[in-house]
């Protein structure tokens, strides 16, 4: 059962990861399930997919989001992040990169 949470100033972020290396195993469905759930509880939710190839849970958010739109029924959606994929043959070249950036958040 979810509680009502405190809004008060938070501390510091929860994480929850959802993973498994077999593929159709429920990972966006449930992680679609636990945030809605925790939209619904009054939590601030943001979600991140990390597998830029297949975009499941991203497709997943972006259904969602469209769906309520033409509908016209308000649905929670977290804010939803997508990690790009990497564009260069060598992790040194990616590295490289990246750096300039490795200070931002």
């Amino acid at each position: 059962m979810l509680m009502q949470a405190d809004v008060g100033r938070p501390s510091s972020a929860h994480v929850i990861v959802l993973g498994n290396e077999k593929g159709g195993s429920g990972k966006s469905t449930t992680a679609m399930h636990v945030a809605v759930a925790l939209l619904q509880a009054g939590q601030r939710v943001a979600t991140i997919d990390l597998d830029s190839r297949q975009k499941s849970f991203t497709h997943y958010v972006e259904n969602r989001r469209d769906w309520a739109r033409r509908a016209g029924v308000k649905l929670d959606v977290p804010a939803h992040y997508c990690v790009a994929r990497g564009f260069g043959m060598r992790l040194d070249e990616i590295e490289a990169w990246r750096a300039p950036f490795s200070g931002l958040v």
